[in-house]
This record gives structure tokens, C-alpha cells and sequence, in this order.
């Protein structure tokens, strides 16, 4: 879900004339006014990919049925069952589950000449995982099993092995609550 998205929208002209014209219309009461805008905006959300909620937490849970299905992680996936019983607890582990995903593909394919950007991004992303211990182990267990698979993504020939290096190890700083200001 990218609520940047969303907020994006709701701040555009073209939300607000909708808005304004539904709201002056003299032949409709407000609720038909109201109910009209709502559909508009989810039109409008369709065509900027906003996805319904339990679309995206359900690819979060693919990932967690993924790390219990190994076996490995077992008090891990006790925790984030636990957490995961209320909607705030789900998408904390979906947030941490998208932060760590976004922050291995930008690892694999950010341009060397990037790496100025590459710890403040991080840093952003990572922010919402270091509100709990679990997140953090959640992102952790994440990026070893990514190491631990085949890595059809990173052009070595750009992204050589100590650069990568370089960038998991200032991913686990930041996860360890570590500052990091380059690579």
C-alpha cells in the first residue's frame, strides 16, 4: 500500500475540484455528493496501483508461511504471530518486510555512484524496524535467507562482491541501530 501515493492525490487540484464540485452540487443531498467522491477516489487510487489492504498484507504473510515452512525460525514466528494478531502488529511486519525487500533490491542494483544516497535511504526505510526487537530479527532472518539464495538480480560486473559487502553490512547497522554515514 503506498500511502505517498494516496496523500499525493488527496493533495491534488484534481481531487480538490471533485471534491468542491460534489460538495456545491444543489440537486443532491451531501450523502449522494459524499458517495460520489469516494468512488472517484477509488478510481483515481485504482490508477495509481493502490492496492486493498489485505492484498498487501497477504504478501507479507506469503513471507512468513515461507520462513515457517523452513522450520529454522520457529520462536521467531511464534513473536511475529503474536504481533501479527492486531491489524497495527500486521503491518508492522509487513512495513519490515517491504523495508528489508526494498533495501536488498537497492543493494543489488543501485549504481556505484550512488552511495552517498544509499545509507540515508536505508536509514528512512528502516526506521518503522527498529520500533520492535522482532522487526529486527524479522529483517535479519530475511536478508540471510536472501544471501543464502541464488542472486539472479545484481550485475557483478557493477555491483561487485565487496561493494555488496559493504552494503549488507551498513543494512545491518542501520537495523542495529547503528549510524551509518557512508559505505
Amino acid at each position: 500500500m503506498d500511502f505517498a501515493k494516496m496523500i499525493e492525490y488527496m493533495r491534488s487540484a484534481e481531487f480538490k475540484e471533485r471534491f468542491e464540485a460534489a460538495v456545491a452540487a444543489d440537486d443532491r443531498d451531501f450523502g449522494d455528493c459524499a458517495e460520489e467522491v469516494a468512488d472517484e477516489t477509488r478510481e483515481a487510487l485504482d490508477g495509481v496501483a493502490f492496492r486493498p489492504l489485505d492484498e498487501e498484507l497477504s504478501s507479507a504473510t506469503a513471507v512468513l508461511n515461507e520462513i515457517r515452512a523452513s522450520g529454522r525460525h520457529q520462536a521467531l514466528c511464534t513473536e511475529l504471530d503474536e504481533v501479527s494478531r492486531f491489524l497495527s502488529g500486521s503491518l508492522q511486519v509487513y512495513a519490515a518486510t517491504i523495508a528489508t525487500a526494498t533495501a536488498l533490491l537497492l543493494a543489488k542494483t543501485a549504481m556505484p555512484g550512488e552511495e552517498a544516497k544509499f545509507p540515508a535511504e536505508v536509514h528512512r526505510k528502516f526506521a518503522p524496524v527498529r520500533a520492535l526487537p522482532v522487526l529486527v530479527e524479522l529483517a535479519s532472518c530475511l536478508i540471510d535467507g536472501e544471501l543464502a539464495s541464488r542472486d539472479s538480480i545484481r550485475d557483478q560486473a557493477i555491483i561487485d562482491d565487496a561493494l555488496f559487502s559493504r552494503r549488507i553490512r551498513a543494512i545491518r547497522q542501520v537495523i542495529d541501530g547503528i549510524d551509518v554515514r557512508q559505505l
